[in-house]
């Protein structure tokens, strides 16, 4: 598997770049699963599973990678791609002002059971019929969007340039 950057590498990249992520609404039940954040950006709010790609990781490999590794869910199926989406939140992780997030954002569903297992970053979750008050306008904006039956977006093909 691909590995993460250093952090102070990640450091000047997330002061000068948008960092690219993809977050993950799990949906089951009728109910989608949120993790409420412990540090920041967003800390205290609710949030989707997700987090930075890494290098040479496919964007729908790391959404089967983020469930197992953030909250132990190890088998999914992703039912549709939401989006891309532009998050901007303050303060950034590193003592920065801002950062700003690339995400491509998906709906997902547990295949057989599953238990979930929060790892550090995260002080509870739950599962919401609708986005709680205490949650960013992103997550609210993938709710109505996985709700919504009609909607549907077509996922970025993949495209490998060579010389």
């Amino acid at each position: 598997m691909p590995a993460f950057v250093s952090k102070n590498i990640y450091k000047v990249v997330a002061k000068f770049a948008p960092v690219v992520s993809n977050d993950i609404l799990l949906r089951h039940g009728g109910k989608y699963l949120l993790l409420k954040r412990t540090g920041v950006p967003c800390k205290g709010l609710w949030w989707t599973p997700g987090r930075r790609l890494r290098k040479n990781e496919r964007i729908t490999d790391a959404v089967h990678n983020v469930m197992k590794e953030e909250v132990g869910i190890k088998k999914i199926k992703i039912k549709k791609f939401l989006g891309v989406f532009e998050v901007f939140a303050k303060p950034g992780k590193f003592g920065q002002k801002d950062i700003h997030y690339v995400s491509f954002s998906f709906l997902a569903e547990p295949v057989g059971k599953f238990k979930v297992k929060m790892d550090f970053q995260h002080s509870e979750y739950d599962f919401f019929k609708k986005a709680p008050k205490d949650s960013h306008p992103f997550v609210k904006k993938i709710f109505s969007l996985a709700k919504n039956k009609d909607f549907r977006v077509a996922l970025p093909i993949l495209c490998r340039v060579s010389g």
